[in-house]
């Protein structure tokens, strides 16, 4: 039986993955840390590493035919682990002689990405994420004359299966169930997708095919080209009613930025959807059947499986300050709507995690930044959001409050 040893198989692509070497035979080993190890798929071997130690990653990959490096870190974190990442793998490859696998993304193609770009269109990024993604690459490739065998997979902007943070959850379905479709660049302009289940499947396909490939292969996954004009009559046709049209305020996200790194690096790579693009896959369909799942079928089953449009609610916490006296620690309670916008991140960052009497006057300025220039971009409304009318700063004991707890 063949093995295959997913880092990162807690995320999105890691998660998806598993799911189609599990029903293709594989046995599928997943490498995740803390508590995301007990949310990995039913049917993987859960393998505690840090990808950062790589002694502990090459000891986390000993026995696998293939290696998936879908590790995914936070954009704001990528300068100082997405390299390291990359030759810890490298290390584990070379020493297992595993055949490594990587989930690419179209940032190597900077701001002049077209459209049916081709594996043999040069890069040209030129953004700094770019820049890491071909070092990524470059660096395999030249590993390849020492017999490390490597093959990236490059698709679109992901989306599909129930693991959240896509853009689709995150911004352009975030308040479905308000009957509102928000698209973050011009309408009819194209933008290349690849729905996760297809991609995963393919990682299969091309795992299976794998010694008819030269050392260094990187295969386009065409996935689905749509402009916003068509994704939006999409939607309408499955929820069956007419939706109302909104952008994304970018303006307001850049100012946001200046306090938030995590959304200056979405302001970076937000040319995407002012440049049309899409992939050609031909190279890959010339070597294995690609799945394509109707786009009708895809974004329905993404609503269903990510419950968009469904009003769920959970306790998010934040740990502010310690009491001495009882040890008792302060949280800010956020009741939210699962669907938007990752209102807890932004919460998180913009008060700064500001111990002590200090945190009173940082937080309430950034509070009201927050509330008045970024409330309605998540869907609240501007001075009235559900969000801020259930914030209760009060010293609740740290055993009485489950983070993932639904009312």
């Amino acid at each position: 039986m063949n093995t295959i040893t997913i880092l990162g198989a807690a995320g999105r692509i890691g998660e998806a993955c598993a799911q189609a070497f599990l029903a293709a035979g594989w046995r599928v080993r997943g490498v995740a840390r803390g508590t995301k190890l007990a949310t990995l798929v039913q049917g993987v071997e859960p393998v505690e590493a840090n990808a950062m130690d790589r002694k502990s990653l090459i000891e986390a990959c000993r026995g696998s035919d293939i290696i998936l490096h879908a590790l995914n870190p936070a954009y704001d974190q990528w300068e100082a682990t997405v390299m390291p990442f990359a030759h810890n793998v490298l290390a584990a490859a070379k020493e297992t002689g595993a055949t490594v696998m990587i989930p690419g993304n179209v940032y190597n193609y900077g701001t002049t990405i077209g459209m049916d770009m081709c594996e043999d269109r040069p890069f040209a990024a030129d953004t700094s994420k770019g820049k890491i993604r071909v070092e990524v690459e470059q660096l395999f490739a030249d590993a390849a004359d020492g017999g490390v065998r490597t093959i990236v997979l490059r698709g679109g902007d992901f989306f599909g299966g129930k693991r959240l943070e896509t853009w689709l959850d995150l911004m352009i379905l975030k308040d479905l169930k308000k009957g509102k479709f928000v698209w973050p660049g011009p309408y009819d302009l194209s933008h290349a997708f690849a729905y996760l289940p297809d991609f995963a499947e393919t990682f299969v396909r091309v795992a299976n095919k794998r010694q008819a490939l030269p050392a260094f292969s990187a295969l386009n996954f065409e996935g689905h080209t749509l402009t916003g004009n068509q994704m939006k009559r999409a939607v309408e046709e499955i929820t069956g009613k007419s939706l109302k049209s909104g952008n994304v305020p970018w303006f307001l996200i850049r100012l946001v930025g200046l306090f938030n790194p995590v959304l200056k690096a979405v302001v970076e790579m937000s040319y995407l959807w002012r440049v049309p693009h899409s992939m050609d896959g031909r190279k890959l369909a010339a070597l294995v059947d690609v799945p394509k799942t109707p786009i009708a079928e895809a974004l329905r089953q993404t609503i269903a499986d990510q419950k968009l449009g469904q009003k769920i609610y959970r306790i998010t916490r934040y740990v502010l300050g310690q009491r001495r006296c009882d040890r008792s620690r302060t949280y800010i309670v956020c009741i939210r709507q699962h669907s938007y916008l990752r209102a807890d991140i932004l919460v998180d960052h913009l008060f700064l995690h500001v111990r002590g009497n200090r945190r009173h006057r940082i937080s309430n300025a950034m509070t009201l930044i927050y509330r008045r220039f970024c409330g309605f971009w998540l869907g609240f409304d501007r001075w009235s959001s559900p969000l801020w009318d259930h914030i209760l700063q009060r010293r609740i004991s740290a055993q009485t409050l489950d983070g993932s707890a639904r009312i």
